[in-house]
């Protein structure tokens, strides 16, 4: 301990710098001893880690080997383990910012935008092949760096960064998890979570980056379980007028309240962001072939913007509006008769026309 009580070491690990800290527990830049490298630690507090139900669940997760996926676009775990009564996770360590800094800049140009929405894409159907899902994809989750050509890299942190247990998540004990913004429908329904529910919290962070707004805003993190379930996200081209058109049908499938509704599998949704990039190098949509499982083949028809009113309503209203009109004078006329009549008078043969106007009306 240092002289403030913090924590300077954590068995061979040099604890170098505190990153984040939480109810769950702490993420810090650390020092592997032995290995001689730096890493990302996250600990877990000694209160989660004791805990019957979150903390050994918690650690299944981070030992089951399946998990270990290898690849370009997935953060590598290099160790898992337990010390002094916490469970701690070291994963490699790299240079950058994640992604939540990044959509501050949001909306971002369109060619940066589709790289990170396809990156992120290409580091779940890794995992997916594994056969295990992320359940938890945040921006949080999602660090931003570069290559050694220096060429941006997104890589996914698999097992959730976040320590913070209040705001964003709702529950750190009971079975629903997470940050509610990026749940889809049928997680808070109380179905596990499944490689549809990935490509939904994808869905979702494609739209914050093509648009600088969320889908299913709300003030309160708890209105999102009702948002994500039964609102319906304005089309981001509707909302962003440089993002392309296919980009939005893309990310209106992703956003699909129904898992059944949605992509099969996230490898469809890297093809059609490769058709997107086509679609914007080329200026056309017909040169690129598709399946029966991509947008492009289901001729969607996005919502209409909700400021705008179709001709024939527009024409019915005013109907509606006139009608209304003359049925006050009638009714004023009644409860108040004029004086002298002979400066309103209506004959016989025109009444008839004010009953099939006003049918025409209330058709």
């Amino acid at each position: 301990m240092g002289e403030n009580g913090e924590m300077k070491r954590m068995g061979k690990f040099e604890l170098l710098e505190l990153l984040e800290e939480g109810l769950v527990g702490a993420l810090y830049r650390a020092r592997d001893t032995e290995e001689d490298r730096d890493v990302l630690l996250k600990v877990i507090s000694p209160t989660v880690s004791q805990n019957p139900f979150f903390g050994k669940q918690l650690y299944d997760k981070w030992t089951d080997q399946k998990s270990l996926v290898e690849h370009p676009n997935v953060l590598r775990v290099w160790e898992v383990g337990e010390q002094a009564g916490r469970y701690y996770l070291a994963a490699e360590a790299v240079q950058g910012q994640t992604l939540s800094a990044k959509l501050d800049e949001s909306p971002l140009g369109i060619e940066e935008a589709l790289s990170i929405v396809r990156q992120i894409a290409e580091g779940l159907r890794a995992i997916h092949r594994r056969g295990v899902v992320h359940g938890q994809l945040t921006p949080a989750d999602v660090l931003l760096t570069q290559d050694k050509m220096g060429r941006l890299l997104v890589k996914i942190a698999i097992f959730d960064l976040g320590v913070s247990a209040t705001g964003s998540a709702i529950s750190v004990f009971g079975e629903l998890t997470g940050a509610p913004k990026y749940m889809a429908p049928e997680v808070i329904r109380g179905r596990a979570p499944g490689a549809q529910s990935d490509i939904f919290a994808l869905g979702v962070l494609a739209y914050e980056l093509f648009t600088g707004r969320e889908p299913f805003s709300s003030e309160h993190p708890t209105g999102y379980l009702f948002g994500n379930c039964e609102k319906e996200a304005t089309p981001a081209d509707q909302v962003n007028e440089k993002a392309p058109h296919e980009v939005a049908l893309v990310i209106h499938r992703m956003l699909e309240k129904s898992p059944s509704d949605r992509y099969r599998a996230v490898e469809r949704v890297v093809d059609d962001l490769d058709r997107c990039t086509e679609c914007i190098r080329t200026g056309r949509a017909e040169v690129v072939p598709y399946g029966t499982d991509s947008a492009f083949a289901r001729n969607y028809e996005l919502p209409e913007p909700e400021t705008k009113l179709k001709q024939p309503e527009r024409t019915r209203i005013g109907h509606v509006a006139i009608f209304l009109i003359l049925l006050g004078l009638v009714v004023g006329l009644a409860v108040h008769p004029i004086r002298n009549l002979s400066l309103i008078h209506i004959s016989e043969p025109t009444r008839p026309l004010y009953i099939s106007y006003a049918v025409f009306c209330l058709k």
